[in-house]
């Protein structure tokens, strides 16, 4: 009678050994019967790559997170006044939309405020002629903005303005939610239902991720198409084909055509490239060389046509020698035999990426940081952003998963099991390229921001680092599933937590800080900018106002709405503004002393930012130059306010004249 042969390992897919060949069921006696190989069920905590649990309840879960990030991040986005670059992004996309002209807002691609701007075409706002001057220009694209909203706000009120900011923010809110989904699954393949819904639900209550995720700026576009960039990369990496390819590709060019940071996906592709050339043996490096040489020249491609495709390719192949750029980045690629080359690029692309390079070289405005200033910058500004700016519970849990996974007690490349019978399991090589790419994700674009860059004034700026955090911290639902009490009773505490620090600050997540930086009425003092104080809480003044019964206000306010439009009575107390009979000379360390009065000043002009100050339709310019610090309002920082609304405006009332 024949022998029956042997159930093939591995759920019916081949098992491959340690060294990258062969079938781990064959044995060295080629006659001899299989051995018997482990299975699936037989190997801990799961096979690396294969989402444990019931796949429709974890689907469903995640499916009620997102919804309800959805109604959480709508509901908050209603309050909030337009950001100081919302303001310019949403006209400069619908001119975009509508006259294919890009370069309103040179310093960044178009394609994130493109796509965001599309509802604006059932609404028609009017687009007012644009004034002259050079758009690449500082100040031009909120000159632009400054008309947009007068005019609209003159022709069909201020409540069909915030109607127009507000479906804008709809679909970033739509950016968030796809971002969410992915980290989501990325998370489940590496970790499990219960890592994936953990990484969900902690992405859903991170305060930048909730602040970001319902502005219409570019940051959380930028991180979706970074983050797809990567993932889409790795699994063509771990198994190749022309589709992952293509979407690698799609996804890097929307990325560059949404931010120029997305250059930084050039050395990630690059080490992941390595990392697998290495990992191919070295019997096969030739073949995997050539074959990621070829893959890495596919995803340049199509990363060109996607940026070029997102400026209407306006201009593409002028040679390198007919611009005239400032940044010293470019200028040394500007030099010599160069000269002659066509660049594959828009000749906005060019003309904003050396504008840009120029603020990154230099720094825009000053930069703060917990009382000083800086034009430098601080190496460590961004990881003391995250650790103020981040519930402290949340930060605790990143540094369990950073410090458990350097221990190697949540596997993380898979390497468990590797000189077993069964062979290498199946996903460890998955595995072991997310970690890498976890890793050099999270490694170069810190290392960029801390290091080659002068704008240390957001946390956004490293917002594309955020949902490789979460999928790191994935790797802690491995310990809710193998059934350790205290260490699940610790995460879950740890995610309650969060939820409860996160949920307390609604709707004023944009000025969010932990008890480090003294909370949301205290964190003004640490961090400035966007990081704040982004001109978001208009309406809360107004609300604050008609609660005190006061009629009208001296007011200081770091945005480019006009405040009159939102109900309120003010005059500005700058030199050269309407309430500068408010001023007069001051004594000792304070430059000017303050009539009596309730005054309004938002945090950012506090501290001594300096900018230019809407003043009843002109602007009005806080500080003599916009280089250094202002010290206008210094007397008021020796005070305590009044009051502090949404963290972002404090109020304070002087009796007498003068300090």
């Amino acid at each position: 009678m024949a022998r029956r042969a042997a159930p093939l390992p591995c759920g019916g897919r081949p098992c491959y050994s340690a060294a990258g060949g062969g079938s781990s069921a064959a044995s060295r006696d080629r006659a001899a019967a299989p051995i018997p190989v482990p299975t699936e069920s037989a190997i801990p905590h799961g096979r690396p790559d294969t989402p444990t649990g019931r796949p429709l309840l974890a689907w469903g879960a995640a499916a009620a997170l997102l919804l309800l990030l959805a109604v959480h991040a709508a509901a908050s986005a209603r309050h909030k006044t337009p950001t100081v670059d919302e303001f310019a992004h949403v006209p400069a996309g619908y001119m975009g939309l509508t006259t294919g002209r890009f370069d309103l807002y040179g310093k960044t691609p178009p394609l994130g405020r493109t796509l965001f701007s599309l509802p604006l075409l059932a609404y028609r706002p009017t687009l007012p002629d644009p004034p002259p001057g050079s758009r690449m220009g500082g100040w031009y694209p909120w000159t632009y903005a400054t008309g947009f909203f007068n005019v609209n706000v003159r022709e069909r009120g201020v409540e069909f303005v915030d109607r127009v900011y507000r479906h804008a923010r709809y679909t970033v809110i739509g950016f968030t939610l796809l971002l969410g989904l992915l980290v989501f699954a990325w998370a489940r393949t590496l970790h499990g239902a219960t890592g994936g819904l953990l990484a969900l639900a902690l992405f859903s209550l991170d305060p930048t991720v909730l602040a970001h995720g319902r502005l219409a700026t570019v940051d959380m576009a930028a991180a979706l198409f970074f983050f797809l960039a990567v993932w889409t990369f790795v699994r063509w990496l771990d198994r190749p084909g022309w589709v992952r390819l293509a979407l690698a590709g799609l996804a890097a060019g929307a990325a560059l055509a949404t931010k120029f940071t997305a250059v930084l996906l050039a050395p990630i592709f690059l080490g992941l490239a390595v990392v697998q050339m290495v990992r191919a043996g070295a019997g096969r490096r030739g073949e995997a060389a050539r074959r990621l040489a070829s893959g890495l020249a596919v995803v340049g491609l199509l990363t060109l046509l996607v940026v070029n495709l997102a400026y209407g390719f306006g201009e593409s192949f002028r040679t390198w020698g007919s611009y005239q750029v400032r940044s010293q980045t470019l200028s040394r690629l500007h030099a010599g035999w160069l000269g002659w080359v066509p660049v594959p690029l828009p000749a906005d692309f060019v003309r904003g990426l050396d504008a840009q390079q120029v603020d990154v070289e230099v720094g825009d405005f000053p930069n703060y940081f917990n009382g000083r200033w800086s034009r430098q910058g601080w190496w460590y500004y961004y990881p003391a952003a995250y650790a103020l700016k981040t519930p402290l519970p949340l930060v605790l849990l990143l540094l369990a998963a950073a410090g458990l996974a350097a221990a190697g007690r949540l596997d993380l490349r898979g390497r468990r099991h590797l000189h077993t019978q069964a062979g290498l399991p199946p996903g460890a090589p998955f595995r072991t390229l997310s970690a890498w790419a976890v890793g050099l994700s999270v490694g170069v674009i810190l290392f960029a921001a801390c290091f080659l860059n002068r704008l240390d004034i957001g946390i956004r700026y490293i917002l594309p680092v955020f949902p490789f955090l979460f999928v790191g911290m994935a790797s802690l639902g491995r310990l809710l599933r193998r059934g350790e009490p205290v260490a699940a009773g610790l995460i879950l505490a740890g995610l309650l937590t969060t939820a409860a620090s996160t949920l307390s600050a609604f709707p004023h997540y944009l000025a969010y800080f932990n008890i480090l930086a003294g909370g949301p009425a205290g964190g003004w003092q640490v961090l400035t900018n966007s990081n704040n104080d982004w001109g978001q809480d208009l309406k809360y003044l107004r609300r604050e106002l008609q609660a005190r019964g006061e009629s009208s206000i001296y007011l200081a306010y770091f945005g480019h709405a006009e405040p009159g439009a939102y109900g309120l009575t003010y005059t500005v107390p700058l030199p050269g503004g309407s309430g500068e009979d408010a001023l007069s000379p001051g004594r000792g360390r304070f430059p000017y002393t303050f009539a009596p009065g309730l005054y309004a000043i938002s945090a950012n002009l506090l501290v001594g930012l300096p900018y230019q100050v809407m003043d009843h339709g002109r602007w009005v310019p806080a500080g003599d130059t916009l280089a250094e610090p202002q010290q206008i309002f210094a007397y008021f920082r020796k005070r305590p306010p009044e009051a502090v609304i949404g963290g972002s405006i404090l109020l304070y009332r002087v009796e007498g004249a003068g300090p």
